[in-house]
């Protein structure tokens, strides 16, 4: 059995539950039950395991890695995931409900630049109604998110 990918930061198995924890509450109190959620950033499509079990909606996962890509399509066989950088997926005809992003904006930044993130904030209205960002502090074990409405 293969051990999950628990951070893109190392952290204690204390602190990393205590960012799941974090991230579970904040995701009941934001997500409707039908809502389709759009997940920027996907990795093996961890999202999925930490979504409300209300939530029944649609999803699309999106990652620039195709091994992670492969693993949540074996994992999450039911859901679809692309392969892609978000600035190249194709535009919805109707907005995803909500975009969800998890630690997403500071490995663009710290890999990209702060020029690369303002083009994906450019996009963001045009992929969903709603985003909520989702960002860890592994040295804290703690998290903060941010939900934006258009």
């Amino acid at each position: 059995m293969r051990e999950p990918h628990r951070a893109v930061y190392e952290c204690t198995l204390e602190q990393w539950k205590n960012i799941e924890n974090e991230h579970r509450k904040v995701l009941r109190q934001t997500v409707m039950s039908d809502w389709s959620v759009l997940d920027i950033g996907c990795g093996y499509g961890r999202l999925l395991e930490i979504l409300p079990t209300s939530w029944k909606g649609e999803y699309l996962g999106v990652d620039a890695s195709p091994d992670f890509i492969e693993m949540a399509e074996i994992d999450f066989y039911c859901y679809d995931f692309i392969c892609s950088r978000i600035e190249e997926i194709t535009v919805p005809a109707v907005p995803f409900d909500l975009a969800i992003m998890i630690s997403f904006r500071a490995m663009v930044v710290g890999n990209l630049g702060q020029a690369a993130w303002e083009n994906i904030e450019k996009l963001l209205p045009l992929l969903a109604k709603r985003v909520l960002y989702l960002e860890y502090s592994a040295e804290e074990g703690s998290s903060q998110f941010v939900e934006h409405q258009y």
